[in-house]
């Protein structure tokens, strides 16, 4: 039988493809290119990679498939074969507070049980491997201790341990009693002699322990004097040879050193690795007031408002009633009386407390995490595990388990490489050798910073599709579909060749690749080209090329302005949570461009660090900036009802417009008429959604067009209301370029349709769902809706503007931002495109 050679996609008519029809080689690298908006993402993503998810998913049993969340059928006429898809798309969808990089890579089970297989416990004091002592040496230790040179002592032994270890017929010589102390044999009493000793002679008394076992020793000398010994427990004892530390033995498995158990997780955290604590900078927010105007946000709360009053009374008769919340915290009679209360005012504590008893109801539980932080625990330093679990280290090694835990990826691979595979087991050297290659890929790709600990959640999106795109290059099997987008986003040349070859090594096992991507270096290397355009929106949705790649020359560029700056913001060892200390300038009124390897901490310094420094005046020039703006390229997780008409808040505009009309006052209807979301004007029977899903049961879910609106998501009256030119409907689905034509034209209007040209967005409609942009138009449409104020004096920090854009399509955004650049704004760029940064009054290296 014939060898199939390619993946056939007919009829694909997801968001603007217009019955695309595309045959894509197996076993090849496959690159998708085009302008942003053209369809690159619709057909990758929308069509080829939900079909077959769906399908996938649809062939296992319902009780898998219960806790998937299975993709809508795709609108194509046929997509053949369906393989296993692995898709990366760029967002980072992780909301739990759990997982952190470790388990993201797979190697917490596997440090689990690679330190269960032989460990040595440690001191916790001084780390100094913990010596196990044996019953005998611990009993004679503790006689030795206690009893003097040249006097006579008696062992003596329970009656009942005497007569299992002594067969019948063998008696001792001596008994013991409280009341008459020692005497000759009586069998009614409870002690019975083992041996007489001294201690230059205890090595008799040794040997008896060590052969018979007994769980209690009494020891009785001449005098009277008398002391127990229990061994009972002896055996499980650690002990330190350095200071007085000592811990019972325990055999540990690999689920009781794991941070996902009860055993092995830390008591102070849960296993988190940090614990919530209340933030004052929160429930003081607005400290600059006084309690009167609301400065303690927590007395706002519903429940607490009318304390306010009782706060004030107390307040006035310590005559501080009239000072600010700032003022009151730094006087310690008003500090204790806002938090520990006086007369009838309760203090915030017990408001607090009450909060706490009442986090069974949801809406509590959401405010109150509203006024927490996270912070790193104490106990465990954000590893996880218990107390006891951090002091165990490999044998003959010399880091612990908490350490490991808190490496970084480069730290953990280089203890990885140290371990000897012929010492262990057979079925666990292959775990190993997958975590060792997982961690070598991700140092390649630039990841080896990334401490274990670190919470996924708090990830860029750059850094969690990268720590995924290593764990699929490290994938070992053949014939499935790989599916990534942008995966050189954030790398420079170098680094994408090496991503260039593991991909080519993913392919060579045989499997498919298939690539949405912009970058010279993957277009050159792929083995078969797709560029999909002509223009975007409702002007591309077409394949106009297809084969191999052909270099293009035409490159329209526009250079950077000339522009003098005469005064900086100058930093000084600026650092953050995860980089080392930072010095640089910002040139006020240009355009800085900044670039580096990952890991060298541009972005968190420039859309953390420098905008706190700004906002504190703790820089010079500072009073020059009347803002900062960040514009970062993650993919926020959106409401499914999320559209380009709510996030640009042209929908408002529309709808006041059409409440407008003649037609709408004389039916009554106000703004919320013409809005989906509102009761006032959606359809009923789908509430707002234009379909309606009906429930197969057994089958898959079929979903169809609400037969009572048409799809039209507003009651059919008020959704067929028109100005004359288009109806309700026709303006929230038409080009948005179409739909502003037929507006008044106000100056905020005229503003807004100049960016929505210059940003190549005016294809979009307004009733365009935000989960199906493309990546690059998500970008742009964060920057359009903040351009819908007039920006000025202000710093904007732009990270990977390049992001979803190709070649052609930069210089129009390099026009938008000398538009910036003429109101008196400075602009930070952190990107790796060497066009953007050609348009940079200067640059700046991080390493």
């Amino acid at each position: 039988m014939n060898e199939l050679k390619k993946l056939s996609i007919r009829g694909a008519r997801t968001n603007n493809l217009k019955s695309v029809d595309l045959d894509i080689p197996l076993k090849k690298i496959t690159c998708i290119s085009g302008p942003s908006g053209s369809g690159k993402s619709s057909l990758a993503f929308h069509t080829l990679a939900s079909e077959s998810k769906r399908r996938i998913l649809n062939s296992f049993p319902s009780s898998m498939k219960f806790f998937w969340e299975i993709p809508s059928a795709a609108d194509a006429d046929l997509i053949s074969p369906v393989l296993p898809v692995w898709s990366l798309a760029q967002k980072n969808p992780v909301i739990g507070s759990r997982p952190n990089v470790s388990d993201l890579l797979g190697v917490s089970e596997v440090i689990s049980q690679l330190y269960a297989m032989g460990f040595d416990e440690c001191c916790p004091i001084d780390h100094s491997v913990l010596e196990e002592v044996s019953s005998t040496d611990r009993a004679i230790q503790n006689i030795v201790e206690k009893i003097k040179d040249d006097e006579i002592y008696h062992c003596f032994i329970s009656q009942n341990e005497y007569k299992d270890i002594f067969p019948v017929g063998n008696f001792p010589v001596r008994s013991y009693s409280e009341k008459n102390g020692i005497e000759d044999y009586n069998e009614l009493l409870e002690w019975q002699e083992l041996v007489k000793f001294k201690k230059n002679k205890i090595k008799s008394l040794e040997n008896l322990i060590e052969k018979y076992k007994s769980a209690q020793l009494l020891i009785v000398g001449k005098k009277g004097f008398s002391f127990l010994i229990s061994l009972k427990f002896q055996n499980q004892v650690y002990e330190c040879i350095k200071c007085d530390y000592k811990k019972n033995k325990i055999e540990k498995r690999a689920l009781q050193l794991s941070p996902y158990s009860s055993i092995g997780a830390c008591k102070s955290c849960n296993g988190h690795g940090m614990n919530l604590i209340y933030d004052e900078e929160v429930i003081f927010k607005e400290s600059y007031f006084t309690v009167q105007d609301d400065g303690i946000y927590l007395l706002k709360y519903k429940r607490f408002s009318h304390l306010k009053i009782e706060l004030i009374k107390e307040l006035k008769k310590l005559k501080l009633d009239s000072k600010t919340v700032d003022e009151l915290l730094e006087n310690e009679k008003a500090y204790d009386l806002i938090w520990n209360g006086g007369g009838k005012f309760p203090g915030l504590f017990s408001c607090l407390d009450y909060l706490e008893r009442k986090k069974y109801k949801r809406p509590v539980r959401i405010y109150l995490r509203g006024l927490q932080t996270e912070e790193v625990c104490e106990s465990c330093n954000g590893s996880r595990i218990s107390e006891e679990n951090k002091y165990i280290r490999l044998k003959n090694d010399n880091l612990m388990l908490g350490d490991i835990y808190c490496a970084t990826i480069e730290e953990l691979l280089n203890q990885i490489k140290k371990i000897n595979l012929n010492k262990v087991p057979k079925n666990f050297e292959k775990k190993v050798q997958t975590i060792k290659k997982t961690l070598e890929k991700s140092v390649l790709l630039g990841l080896g910073h990334i401490s274990l600990i670190r919470k996924v959640k708090s990830l860029s999106t750059g850094e969690y599709q990268k720590i995924l795109l290593v764990k699929f290059i490290s994938y070992e099997g053949s014939d499935s579909l790989f599916i990534f987008d942008e995966p050189s986003l954030g790398l420079n040349k170098k680094l994408q060749m090496e991503l260039i070859n593991e991909v080519k090594n993913l392919r060579d096992q045989g499997n498919t690749i298939v690539i949405v991507e912009h970058s010279e270096h993957f277009k050159r290397e792929s083995d078969f080209f797709v560029e999909m355009g002509p223009g975007a929106g409702h002007l591309g949705g077409q394949i106009i090329y297809k084969g191999k790649f052909k270099e293009n020359s035409d490159e329209n560029l526009i250079k950077a302005l000339q522009v003098k700056s005469k005064k900086s913001l100058s930093f000084k060892n600026v650092e953050s949570r995860y980089t080392s200390s930072k010095t640089f300038k910002i040139p006020i009124g240009s355009i800085l461009g900044v670039y580096g390897p990952p890991g060298s901490g541009k972005t968190s310094i420039f859309t953390k660090e420098v905008p706190k420094i700004i906002e504190r005046e703790e820089v010079k020039n500072s009073e020059l900036i009347e803002e900062v703006i960040v514009f970062d390229w993650a993919i926020k997780k959106d409401s499914s009802r999320s559209t380009v008409g709510t996030m640009t808040g042209l929908s408002p505009f529309l709808r006041k417009y059409y409440a407008g009309l003649n037609v709408s006052k004389m039916l009554n209807l106000k703004d919320g008429h013409f809005s989906p979301n509102s009761d006032l004007g959606r359809c009923p029977t789908c509430e707002g959604k234009g379909v309606v899903n009906v429930d197969m049961s057994f089958m898959e879910d079929v979903q169809l067009s609400c037969p009572d609106c048409d799809g039209m998501k507003l009651r059919p009256h008020i959704a067929n209301i028109t100005d004359g030119t288009m109806t309700v409907h026709q303006a929230l689905n038409k080009p948005i370029q179409e739909v502003l034509m037929h507006m008044k034209k106000t100056p905020k209007l005229i503003r807004l349709k100049e960016y929505f040209d210059l940003l190549n967005l005016n294809h979009l409609s307004l009733d365009r769902s935000i989960g199906s942009l493309s990546g690059g138009e998500y970008q742009r449409l964060k920057l359009m809706a903040k351009l819908q104020k007039n920006i000025e004096n202000s710093l904007l920090i732009f990270e990977h503007l390049s992001f979803g854009l190709s070649t052609n399509e930069i210089p129009n955004i390099v026009q938008t931002l000398h538009r910036l650049l003429a109101k008196n704004n400075t602009i930070v760029l952190i990107d790796e495109n060497e066009h953007i940064l050609e348009c940079c009054q200067s640059t700046l290296l991080f390493q």
